[in-house]
């Protein structure tokens, strides 16, 4: 039988309202343009799906987000690339990411509390809302980050992902 290679699992990795998804589609995009076996996935896709509990308490995000790891891991498997935004995780799902993705590739994205309470698209912010990760629910900050990104919004987000593409072609972690 012949062996696949592994493809490669990109997670874009912060709080809500940080510019995670927007940053994703574009490693995407660029990495779509360059070949065909890449997909990319967010977090609320899965939700629109149902294919998770769509529970927002610490303990439903997890099992969700494993569940969710599973048919990632199978899809690596197979040589597929993934792009995953998701709005941040816990240290038992991403530790379990990096033991079972051959090829992990963390993209931590950062910005203070002040700029995302200002900016606070989503509502999330405003102390109403409950169940919110980086406000009642703590925020596990990611321990095998490969690149990290800080991004108060001053910069042009086309510009903030040739940075990565550049610092993941460096290190050997982009698959073009």
């Amino acid at each position: 039988m012949l062996k696949v290679k592994q493809g490669t699992f990109y997670g874009f990795i912060g709080l809500a309202g940080v510019g995670k998804t927007e940053m994703a589609t574009r490693l995407y995009d660029y990495l779509k343009s360059q070949r065909n076996d890449v997909v990319f996935f967010d977090g609320d896709i899965f939700r629109d799906l149902k294919i998770t509990t769509c529970g927002y308490t610490r303990q439903e995000r997890v099992d969700d987000s494993l569940e969710i790891c599973k048919m990632i891991k199978l899809l690596l498997s197979q040589g597929i690339n993934i792009v995953y935004s998701t709005i941040g995780l816990f240290d038992e799902v991403m530790e379990w990411q990096y033991q079972n993705y051959e090829n992990y590739v963390e993209i931590y994205i950062t910005t203070p509390m002040e700029v995302l309470k200002k900016n606070n698209k989503k509502n999330l912010y405003s102390g109403e809302v409950k169940d919110v990760i980086g406000m009642d629910i703590p925020f596990d900050e990611p321990k095998h980050t490969t690149c990290h990104v800080y991004n108060d919004f001053t910069k042009d987000p086309q510009e903030i992902v040739e940075n990565i593409i550049k610092e993941l072609r460096e290190k050997g972690k982009l698959i073009v």
